[in-house]
């Protein structure tokens, strides 16, 4: 059963709040119905704006990348630091104590003739990979899919011959 909300009925259930994400959470059929008629800046206008809990400065930032040994590390696990040196910047000169991720297949790419080689890594590649530890799941969809020519060339004749 849905309510039907009239303007009144709006002002009076955000008159409730102080800030406009505890309006939101705390009667979403309201503030969608504010939404939806138009009404959220007259019915949010006695409201406050919530303080960012961190003021992010070049120095906070970096105590926080210190925690991180890769970028993508550090966008995963602290998102809004790493948003400030983005902002900032700063990104490059946070990061420099960071390792480098290396791109598995930078040293096999000259090895490729045409785009479909390229596409599907060599056998040789994907094994190695999966005996590191280091195979992504494409690589063992690649592995699993990758015949031998010979194996299949001697299946098409013993199923010829017989």
């Amino acid at each position: 059963m849905s309510i039907a909300w009239l303007p009144d009925q709006i002002a009076a259930v955000a008159a409730r709040y102080q800030h406009r994400s505890d309006f939101r959470a705390g009667d979403r059929l309201a503030y969608n119905a504010a939404s939806r008629w138009g009404l959220l800046k007259t019915v949010c206008a006695h409201m406050d704006r919530k303080p960012h809990p961190i003021d992010w400065t070049p120095e906070r930032i970096q105590i926080e990348a210190l925690k991180f040994n890769h970028r993508g590390e550090f966008k995963s696990g602290a998102l809004p630091a790493y948003r400030a040196a983005h902002r900032l910047g700063i990104l490059d000169d946070v990061c420099l104590h960071m390792e480098p991720l290396r791109r598995r297949r930078r040293g096999i790419a000259k090895q490729w003739q045409t785009k479909r080689e390229r596409k599907a890594p060599s056998r040789a590649f994907v094994e190695s990979a999966i005996e590191d530890g280091t195979a992504t799941y494409s690589d063992k969809w690649h592995a699993a899919a990758a015949k031998p020519v010979r194996q299949s060339t001697e299946r098409a004749t013993a199923a010829r011959r017989s």
